[in-house]
């Protein structure tokens, strides 16, 4: 009775639904996007992790360009939460791995440890010998005894090292269980590095 009495209300009824409906897809698909954007940050920051194994928090943030701390906070632990990646504590620094990695506990332990580099000098030094002392080390690393003897204490605490003590010297040398470990860890170091030498060239020849 009213719409034949005022017409112009079934208008202005018909007008309302359209711009709700109107305002409701275009919210949704707003939506949509800006969930299909976080997505592939998500799954970019995945991927960093998944090629290169060890990676700690601030790199990770630095390398993937979030630097607004909440979203890359975010989704950090999602992955986490969803089981996708896995992260070790070492020296203050988390280190992150992704879950279908097929690294040892002693590989996903060496991809931690090599993120320092004194580290990484003293375990090439090791390496590079059967067995060798703190003063030896210190010498060719130009390093403090005190300093070089800190980081040997430390590699011996978390099981990379072994000790042994003979009359006034203590002598160092990789347990068994990293050998495999850090001998392929610095393989595929030295092989990326020759890549790298021949990228460079190669740039330097254009």
């Amino acid at each position: 009775m009213l719409l034949t009495i005022f017409p112009q209300m079934a208008v202005l009824n018909l007008e309302s639904i359209i711009i709700f409906k109107s305002s409701v897809y275009i919210g949704y698909v707003k939506i949509k996007q800006s969930r299909s954007r976080n997505n592939a940050k998500k799954e970019a920051i995945y991927h960093l992790i998944e090629t290169n194994p060890g990676m700690y928090f601030r790199e990770i943030q630095r390398k993937s360009g979030l630097l607004k701390g909440g979203t890359f906070e975010y989704h950090m632990k999602n992955l986490e939460q969803e089981g996708r990646v896995n992260s070790i504590k070492n020296k203050g620094k988390v280190h992150y791995f992704a879950n279908n990695s097929t690294y040892s506990s002693e590989e996903i332990t060496i991809h931690s440890v090599m993120d320092n580099e004194s580290l990484k000098h003293i375990l090439f030094e090791t390496c590079t010998k059967s067995i060798v002392t703190n003063k030896e080390i210190a010498d060719r690393l130009d390093l403090s005894k005190s300093s070089v003897s800190e980081k040997l204490n430390y590699l011996k605490g978390i099981g990379i090292l072994n000790a042994k003590k003979d009359g006034w010297y203590t002598f160092y040398e990789i347990s068994k269980e990293y050998v495999d470990a850090i001998q392929y860890y610095f393989s595929k170091d030295i092989s990326q590095e020759q890549n790298r030498e021949i990228e460079n060239e190669k740039i330097a020849s254009f």
